[in-house]
């Protein structure tokens, strides 16, 4: 079978159920983390920036701007490289958060040998923000299933944008068998 006659609208483009296409759901997911930087841009101004985390802080809505920010020229240009920074960005996040929930793991064993380990990395971090260690616990085990579910939904445009911008580089009529000889050329 020709490449060409790829259906852009089969199930397997689709997500949430088989509800919404993967390009549609993914510029929705992008938009929504947009609108969360564009919040947490907001909330920069109101630290007072006393410890390393919030100068991480910035950094990290920087990097997660311009990530999800690519997305969107990437299906825009069908270059489906754009999407694989912000599949980096998600990877390290949920490698942040999986030590994250290590961490946490390991708090609630006190005579563990990286007990105190955990006390240097997180005390300053529970302190600031005034939580508790389940809460913690909670909230990290939450975003790390949220960033699965934003790795896969972008990973499938990927893989679709990527197989779309094959498919259009491909000639729209297909090759012809027929030769023309020299003499017929002339002839006409």
């Amino acid at each position: 079978m020709s490449d060409l006659n790829v259906n852009h609208r089969d199930s397997k483009h689709t997500c949430f159920w088989n509800f919404i296409h993967v390009k549609t759901a993914t510029k929705f997911v992008c938009s929504l983390a947009l609108l969360g930087y564009l919040l947490s841009t907001i909330g920069l101004f109101l630290h007072n920036y006393k410890t390393w985390h919030h100068y991480i802080e910035i950094v990290r809505v920087i990097l997660g701007t311009f990530s999800f920010a690519n997305v969107f020229a990437g299906i825009h240009l069908k270059a489906p490289r754009c999407l694989l920074i912000c599949l980096v960005w998600i990877a390290s996040r949920m490698i942040f958060h999986t030590a994250q929930i290590l961490l946490c793991l390991i708090a609630y064993f006190p005579e563990s040998p990286l007990e105190h380990v955990q006390r240097h990395l997180m005390g300053s971090f529970l302190r600031d923000r005034n939580i508790t260690k389940s809460e913690h616990f909670i909230r990290f085990v939450a975003m790390l299933v949220l960033y699965i579910v934003i790795f896969d939904l972008i990973y499938k445009c990927y893989k679709y944008i990527a197989e779309k911008a094959a498919t259009s580089d491909k000639e729209i009529l297909p090759h012809s068998t027929v030769l023309i000889s020299q003499e017929s050329k002339t002839s006409v």
